[in-house]
């Protein structure tokens, strides 16, 4: 089943994603690129994690070993996800700068901070997921922000 669904993945990857990224080349936009290549990127790992869970339903598997595959698979697919958006709207952020003449120049600096924006909500997504109470992370979090925004 595992290594059904990774051939499964490989054949979309070549034969779809080809077309896909054959007419984001005829668009005159950048984003669209973008988003192909990304995915592209991803799939294999998509379908390597879907054919873990799907041959998992088939495995006796203790409950604890159900519960940490299940896990495990959760956090490697919200992490894939994470690291997409962060990479996207990092890229983004880096194409809209250039775009634009009057603001200041999109540098590394920004781009990071746009990283570690999209990273800090998915690490919140993942613990939360895992059944860890996020609420007094967000609570230091808004704590620290109204510390830093008020005037000394």
């Amino acid at each position: 089943m595992i290594v059904a669904a990774y051939a499964a993945g490989l054949i979309a990857n070549r034969l779809v994603w080809r077309r896909l990224a054959t007419l984001a080349r005829r668009t005159d936009r950048r984003w669209d690129d973008a988003i192909v290549a990304e995915i592209e990127k991803r799939v294999p790992l998509w379908s390597l994690l879907l054919g873990t869970y799907l041959a998992a339903g088939f495995w006796t598997l203790s409950p604890n070993v159900r519960t940490a595959l299940s896990g495990a698979l959760f956090v490697l697919t919200i992490g894939s996800v994470t690291f997409l958006c962060a990479s996207l709207l990092a890229g983004f952020a880096r194409q809209y700068g250039q775009t634009v003449q009057d603001a200041l120049p999109v540098t590394t600096l920004t781009e990071n901070v746009v990283r570690i924006a999209v990273m800090s909500i998915g690490v919140l997504i993942i613990l939360n997921g895992l059944g860890l109470s996020i609420t007094p992370i967000l609570t230091a979090l808004g704590v620290g922000g109204l510390a830093c925004a008020v005037p000394h």
